[in-house]
């Protein structure tokens, strides 16, 4: 029996016998290699976040102001927002399941177009008569498509990383939990808020000192910066 290999397929083959390969499929990531979760409550909000992959030299510290739940890089996983503990699987979403099923079929059509080529060309690739007179040959042609690709994600709007475990994560609204280690993060999340809020106030000064106090007020004196800066107890003029 002839077996057929499917090359660009089987790059991606960790297991498996040759007609039922184990293979470990991308993702789709954003710029910074995180990829998509969603917590599977739906009474959860926002739901989304995006995990980002372990850090090369991982240092979990029990001696940290907030310790891991658990050891990170494995079953349970948690849900940055409401704390749901759940497996890994169950955080994927059925959009990125799409993607990389759609990402696998294109690699078997380019595969199978491949193979039929082959066949075609062995079967009916050069001919000639017995006698000598004429020769006929054959060749498969198909138009060349373009390597398949999956979709890029986006960088979510607040990117953290726990102080416990050093996983890099990104929310949508604040974070109370790392999702992987469980450790309570809003601690991590009201810093990162406060070195925000420090570049803007810094970027207003600047601007201030080049293009007067208008341009200045554009970048901290919008209601929404005021009230985090109410909130954090900073002083500033009335005239803002």
């Amino acid at each position: 029996m002839t077996h057929y290999h499917f090359r660009r397929l089987e790059d991606y083959r960790v297991g498996g016998e040759e007609d039922r390969l184990e293979l470990a499929m991308p993702v789709p990531t954003s710029a910074s290699g995180k990829v998509m979760r969603r917590c599977p409550s739906v009474a959860c909000a926002p739901r989304l976040f995006m995990l980002g992959p372990a850090p090369e030299y991982r240092v979990v510290s029990s001696d940290s102001r907030r310790p891991p739940v658990r050891t990170p890089g494995s079953d349970p996983w948690t849900c940055p927002y409401c704390g749901r503990d759940d497996e890994l699987t169950s955080f994927m979403p059925e959009e990125d399941v799409d993607a990389v099923v759609g990402f696998a079929g294109a690699l078997v059509a380019q595969d199978a177009a491949d193979i039929i080529g082959e066949q075609l060309r062995k079967a009916f690739g050069s001919s000639s008569s017995s006698s000598g007179g004429f020769g006929i040959s054959f060749e498969a042609a198909r138009h060349a498509e373009p390597a398949p690709r999956l979709p890029v994600r986006h960088d979510l709007l607040r990117n953290l990383r726990c102080d416990s475990c050093g996983c890099a994560y990104g929310v949508f609204a604040i974070g109370l939990f790392c999702p992987d280690c469980g450790a309570p993060n809003v601690m991590v999340h009201f810093e990162r808020e406060v070195e925000l809020i420090e570049l803007q106030i810094r970027l207003a000064g600047e601007l201030e000192k080049e293009y007067r106090e208008e341009a200045s007020y554009r970048i901290f004196g919008t209601p929404r910066v005021l009230r985090r800066l109410s909130y954090l107890g900073t002083k500033f003029p009335e005239a803002c």
